[in-house]
């Protein structure tokens, strides 16, 4: 998969035809900043973690 692909093409390639791989490259580019503000918010790395995987399970679900 191209590098360069923005995240609302990767969000395209996963709503119009289920891509995970695409889905997957969207988590693995926004993870670090979403668990370092959880991490930040919540002063815990459990809770940090919960909320990151709401975050992205909000994503999948709303993507439409």
């Amino acid at each position: 998969m191209n590098e360069r692909q923005s995240d609302f093409e990767w969000l395209q390639q996963f709503v119009r035809a289920g891509n995970q791989g695409a889905f997957r490259n969207l988590v693995q580019r926004h993870l670090d900043l979403v668990f370092a503000t959880a991490l930040h918010k919540v002063g815990n790395a459990g809770g940090a973690e919960e909320i990151s995987q709401n975050v992205f399970s909000a994503l999948a679900r709303k993507a439409w």
